[in-house]
């Protein structure tokens, strides 16, 4: 049985050049977190995790000679676009074309499985990786299998593949953008609508809002119960601003947004009508700007994760750009129209 991610402390390698040797890099520093497992299968973990740190670095470092001293002589790199890259010297002569290229700028990687157990000659590591362009922006996502092969006491890479998340040509920031709009514009129609149904289907099992104002809202009940007793409203509209990834394996991002609602005018109340509001708790007064039928505008911060390849919302947490109003029922409250 492999060591996996129930039992593994994932290791990450910073897109940084780090300068500290080896041993400093295992305990944490430049960026790099130390892998653990279950007892009596660390060794091979540590070790094989520490040589797949040490080749991020040297990828980041564009050190060719460095990678070459990583790989068996007979080493095969089965990388995609091109036939099989065979031996140390056809390594270093490709990496060293990659790098005057200049394209990618930053690398990372995240180890999520290393194996079998207790392995003498060969291991496999299965990790995720993500390259950026000089900006910081995404430009690959995707997952390496590599096989390890022991030689003189020391593991090096025998057989190393990597395949994308996305198509070649694809914008991968611009695509995340893309999914996340639509998925809050879906939520802002649910949420219209009151669509239960829709709304559960949009947040992880796990998922929790942070309103302002109350505390932490948890478990799907309790969430359609929050958006249950938001008002009414005709009119609402959602801009995604900016969506980002959270992690080299690309299954967690965030984003901001704005919101703008309209609230429907009650019978009784009829149209909306500009109203100050000032509320004086412990002496200090605290005023905004509302409007009596309660429309309003402000900002989401969102966390979401991915579950069987869609994405789904995790963390959710809005506020007005009205300054906040402390719960009513504890304060003294004067309106003017």
């Amino acid at each position: 049985m492999a060591t996996s991610p129930a039992n593994v402390k994932m290791a990450l390698a910073s897109s940084g050049n780090g300068t500290k040797d080896d041993s400093d890099n295992t305990r944490g520093r430049t960026g790099i977190t130390t892998a653990t497992a279950c007892e009596g299968e660390s060794v091979v973990l540590e070790e094989v995790t520490r040589e797949a740190m040490r080749y991020c670095r040297l990828y980041n470092q564009h050190d060719t000679k460095g990678i070459g001293e990583m790989v068996t002589d007979d080493c095969l790199f089965l990388f995609p676009g091109r036939p099989a890259i065979q031996g140390r010297e056809e390594v270093i002569q490709y990496f060293a074309g990659v790098f005057e290229k200049g394209v990618v700028s930053g690398y990372k990687v995240e180890v999520c499985e290393v194996g079998p157990p207790g392995a003498t000659d060969l291991a496999y590591e299965k990790s995720y990786y993500s390259m950026y362009y000089k900006n910081g922006s995404v430009l690959s996502q995707g997952k390496h299998l590599v096989i390890w092969k022991r030689v003189d006491e020391k593991w090096l890479m025998y057989r190393n593949m990597f395949t994308w998340n996305h198509l070649q040509g694809v914008n991968v920031e611009q695509k995340l953008l893309a999914d996340l709009s639509v998925l809050n514009l879906e939520l802002m129609a649910a949420w219209k609508k009151q669509d239960r149904e829709k709304l559960s289907s949009l947040f992880t099992r796990d998922a929790q809002v942070l309103p302002p104002g109350r505390d932490p809202v948890d478990g799907m009940e309790g969430l359609m119960e929050y958006f249950g007793a938001f008002p009414c409203v005709e009119d609402v509209s959602m801009e995604t601003m900016e969506a980002k990834f959270l992690n080299p394996r690309g299954d967690m991002a965030y984003a901001w947004a704005t919101y703008r609602y309209a609230a429907t005018p009650s019978p009784t109340t009829g149209p909306s009508s500009s109203t100050t509001v000032s509320v004086e708790e412990g002496g200090q007064p605290l005023c905004a700007s509302a409007s009596a039928s309660g429309d309003d505008q402000g900002k989401f911060l969102l966390v979401y994760k991915k579950v069987c390849g869609s994405w789904k919302i995790y963390l959710d947490m809005m506020n007005s750009d009205f300054s906040y109003l402390p719960p009513l029922t504890r304060n003294t409250v004067h309106v003017t129209a």
